[in-house]
């Protein structure tokens, strides 16, 4: 990890791909026995030890990457958010990680950016969870598509009351069993 996570000639989508963990769905298929409890937990906790021992470089890359150039499609402006939204998700297990997060939520001048911000809002228990939430709402809320991400970010939350958001969440007013998303 620390070795790629250093490595700064290497492609960043690649590097991105390197330090991603395998999904829990990834992990559960090569499991006998699903623990399903005791795989988020182990995930979690080995993306928080990887955090914490890499915090120096994470941050310093983290802050390399940042870029005020307007939104750009090329690969290598695609790999650069990538790898620094990555880099984000091991910044939201530290102990400053939610001033980080809402920061980058609050910067964002693209979708790829905000999205990311807000998932690893949304699967928080960080104080500003709920304001990040609705502020997100309030913003796009005119954009059905862009609702059904918000809603999606939020039923596929790791906390555990995510049973209880989505069930709050049928309730909402732009909520409709109607829609296919």
């Amino acid at each position: 990890f620390s070795t790629v996570l250093n490595d700064t000639t290497a492609d960043p989508a690649m590097i991105a791909e390197l330090l991603t963990l395998p999904s829990e769905i990834d992990l559960g298929q090569k499991m006998r026995q699903l623990d399903a409890t005791g795989l988020h937990a182990t995930r979690d906790q080995l993306g928080s030890q990887l955090a914490e021992q890499n915090k120096k470089t994470i941050l310093r890359r983290y802050e390399q990457l940042a870029d005020d150039a307007p939104y750009s499609l090329e690969q290598s402006d695609k790999g650069r958010r990538r790898l620094r939204n990555v880099l984000l998700g091991y910044i939201a297990k530290l102990a400053i990680g939610e001033a980080t997060v809402k920061c980058h939520f609050d910067i964002a001048n693209n979708m790829t950016d905000r999205m990311a911000a807000l998932a690893l809002n949304s699967h928080s228990e960080f104080e500003c969870r709920d304001a990040v939430l609705a502020a997100f709402y309030v913003n796009w809320e005119s954009d059905a598509l862009v609702v059904d991400k918000w809603f999606a970010v939020q039923a596929n939350s790791g906390r555990s009351d995510a049973i209880e958001q989505v069930k709050r969440l049928t309730e909402h007013r732009a909520f409709s069993l109607q829609n296919p998303n």
